[in-house]
């Protein structure tokens, strides 16, 4: 028997992976460091099946895949890779094999990694933002390079993929740390800190704890300060 053979390796967060077509059946091969090499035989059509850019997304005629995995729900006529870890078709975006929820394909475009937008929200990897208002939504610009973790709009603020309960945005600062704070109270991450005073709350130096006139703070929690 003939043996066609397309053989890709990517240099993934796991090791080397990639798409293989053998014997006339498609195969994701993949190493780690827990389990080594290994296979996964896909219930694909090896005759119409293709590696799209970006190597991470592949498709046959009826399916599309991401890195092994089944994209369930995408079309697989009109379905191409826009990113490493992003594809769209004709109705939706999806990340990794995750659809991107109420997005709309035809408008959709990836800012970086953790960010995306279609042309009526925004997105944190597959989870939308559903932002109070589209038109001022910004990252938070650290030093010239986009935050992994901040953006924010008019009206409201967003820590990842999740909204930050602000009662004043008018007085909204961003500190550092993973730490932001209104008048009314202190934020770390997307929720509360308990008994954290606002007005005299600041970061320790380069460190990711902060204090306040009563004491100190790493994370949600009131440390000693050293």
């Amino acid at each position: 028997m003939r043996i066609t053979t397309y053989f890709l390796l990517l240099l993934l967060l796991t090791g080397c992976s990639g798409y293989e077509v053998r014997d006339e059946q498609v195969y994701w091969t993949y190493w780690n460091e827990g389990t080594g090499n290994g296979e996964r035989e896909l219930n694909a059509d090896h005759k119409t099946f293709k590696i799209l850019e970006h190597n991470r997304y592949a498709k046959d005629e009826f399916r599309v895949f991401y890195q092994g995995s089944e994209v369930k729900g995408a079309d697989a006529e009109s379905f191409k890779s826009v990113w490493e870890f992003y594809g769209v078709d004709k109705s939706h975006a999806f990340y990794g094999e995750k659809l991107i929820l109420n997005s709309i394909g035809s408008s959709f475009e990836v800012i970086d990694g953790n960010f995306s937008r279609d042309g009526k929200d925004y997105f944190f990897n597959e989870k939308p933002l559903n932002v109070c208002d589209y038109e001022s939504f910004l990252i938070h610009d650290f030093n010239g390079e986009y935050s992994n973790w901040l953006s924010y709009d008019d009206e409201c603020a967003y820590f990842q993929k999740n909204r930050i309960p602000l009662e004043d945005r008018g007085s909204f600062k961003i500190l550092t740390g993973g730490y932001t704070k209104d008048k009314i109270n202190v934020y770390y991450a997307w929720k509360i800190v308990e008994g954290a005073d606002p007005e005299s709350f600041e970061m320790i130096g380069n460190t990711f704890g902060g204090r306040d006139k009563h004491g100190c703070f790493n994370g949600f929690d009131r440390v000693e300060c050293l």
